[in-house]
């Protein structure tokens, strides 16, 4: 029976996810879920209507066959050959008439895969040393002509593919052997995120949310015992925040701390060092003046990841440390005022260090987001860049243009943005003491330390000894740790990834409030 065009186009549109409202919590989309398959006999339900004298409905095949040939996106999607399905979800195409790709079915999907993309991959020992997994061949060997001559699936889903035209030196023999899993992780770009553990979930939190998921962590065991290690590494991950007790009263103990992570970033300031009021000071840290919200070494190209403050000494009055959320402020600008949203997006703000013989300066946004992420519509914040006390004057926008109101927007959405962390519902407080430490997120976490009163008695003394690890380090060995333990205990899976909103304090139930560890609605 034939349908019209137009027909097509009404399938496609059901087929569809419907739009979905801004404050419905976005879900993974399911093509197997009941929901979709009742908007399929919807939209046969339409066409049957529309035609008026066509009474029956299309059967679910007839439906998505239609709906294939109405879209230029699915132009070269064979008839599938049953026999090379297997018995894990991988089928091969057929019959494709692109020379240049390949067509296999994922776990009921079909996804379209350059041979230029399969033959890079190749991991076999002609390619990929076995002692060093380094490559032995470089993407542009590859010849441009590069085609399929033959492929062949195994029961457990894996492929293996023979190359006409392969790279110059190979042998007509070469055959690429990839694995069901690879496939899996490849068929999608949400799949190779969450695969290399770069999709973990993050937490939003203001003070009361702080207050009830605080981690301590005992010095000894984060030591000794790998799963506590990892304990600190999610809490990082989630919060951007965790502590330590009980930690020896040494110098050396903050190195040990961050060691355990990864290297020490050694910058000007040493590979470790103290944070203590002397005279004549060369940073506004070794004051005991009252030190705003700021991040650390944003002058530097890439900032530090980690911040390890380890308190020695604390016997002054006053000098409590402070520390607020800035992806919490930063989505709720975006929510608030695209605009201003926007501005601190792109408008270039300049950090410097011009002191003691250093001159170090850089350019950064006030919100980097996720780069090469599948959130295509509400992309994640990635890095925050926030410090007053060494913004150098701005070099963009200053006057020179009569057009130009950058400069004034940026204003206002400062303004903004330092608002939501600068009231006090939003911080989270406490007085360090001698054998804590603290380990955050440079790139998310602000802190701050209020004033404090030296009497001139002996032993009237703050004390704190420093240290950083990059951002890198500190990835690498999440992902490790979530190798080993994710699966076990079903944390980073891939399911229920995204941002928490967790409760606004006195910004207002935006998303509902949760209370204790794993509650909350989550928000991405």
């Amino acid at each position: 029976m034939n349908v019209n065009r137009s027909y097509a186009k009404l399938i496609v549109e059901h087929l569809s996810p419907p739009k979905r409202p801004w404050w419905i919590p976005r879900r993974p989309y399911d093509s197997s879920s009941h929901a979709v398959r009742r908007r399929r006999k919807t939209a046969a339900t339409a066409i049957s209507t529309e035609q008026g004298g066509l009474t029956a409905l299309r059967s679910l095949y007839e439906i998505e066959e239609l709906s294939r040939k109405s879209s230029s996106k699915d132009k070269y999607l064979p008839i599938w050959d049953r026999s090379s399905a297997s018995e894990n979800g991988i089928r091969i195409a057929e019959g494709t008439s692109h020379p240049r790709k390949l067509n296999i079915s994922v776990e009921g999907e079909v996804e379209r895969f350059d041979v230029l993309f399969l033959r890079d991959a190749c991991s076999c020992p002609l390619c990929v040393d076995p002692s060093t997994r380094q490559r032995l061949f470089q993407t542009s060997d590859i010849p441009s002509d590069l085609t399929v001559q033959s492929t062949s699936l195994s029961r457990n889903g894996d492929i293996s593919i023979r190359w006409v035209n392969d790279i110059p030196g190979y042998p007509d023999s070469h055959t690429t052997q990839l694995t069901r899993d690879f496939l899996t992780r490849y068929a999608s770009l949400r799949n190779r995120m969450r695969a290399r553990h770069n999709d973990q979930r993050h937490v939003l939190w203001d003070r009361e949310i702080m207050k009830a998921d605080v981690r301590w962590l005992r010095y000894d065991d984060y030591m000794s015992r790998d799963a506590v290690l990892y304990e600190a590494l999610k809490q990082l991950s989630l919060y951007g925040l965790v502590f330590l007790s009980d930690v020896p009263s040494t110098e050396a103990a903050v190195e040990r701390i961050g060691l355990r992570i990864g290297p020490l970033k050694d910058t000007l300031y040493g590979r470790t060092w103290n944070v203590r009021s002397v005279a004549n000071a060369k940073n506004i840290a070794y004051t005991n003046q009252d030190l705003g919200f700021h991040m650390d070494l944003l002058y530097f190209a890439s900032p530090p990841g980690l911040l390890l403050l380890h308190c020695l000494r604390n016997s002054v009055r006053g000098g409590s440390s402070l520390f607020a959320d800035t992806f919490r402020a930063a989505t709720l600008v975006r929510l608030n005022s695209r605009m201003l949203y926007t501005s601190l997006l792109n408008f270039p703000v300049t950090y410097q260090y011009v002191n003691d013989g250093h001159h170090y300066t850089y350019t950064h946004p006030t919100i980097e987001l996720e780069k090469f992420t599948y959130r295509t519509i509400r992309t994640r914040v990635a890095n925050v860049n926030w410090s007053p006390p060494f913004q150098a004057p701005f070099e963009a926008d200053i006057g020179d243009d009569d057009e130009g109101c950058e400069l004034r927007r940026y204003l206002a959405a400062a303004k903004a943005f330092s608002a939501h962390f600068q009231a006090p519902s939003a911080q989270f407080e406490l007085r360090l003491m001698p054998g804590q430490c603290v380990i955050f997120n440079n790139r998310r976490v602000v802190h701050a330390r209020r004033a404090f009163e030296l009497d001139g008695g002996w032993g009237d003394e703050r004390w704190l000894r420093g240290a950083y690890v990059d951002t890198d380090a500190w990835l690498s060995k999440s992902r490790v740790f979530s190798e080993r333990f994710a699966a076990r205990e079903g944390y980073g899976d891939g399911n229920g990834n995204g941002d928490e909103f967790r409760g606004m304090g006195e910004e207002g139930p935006l998303f509902g409030k949760g209370r204790g560890r794993g509650g909350g609605d989550e928000y991405i």
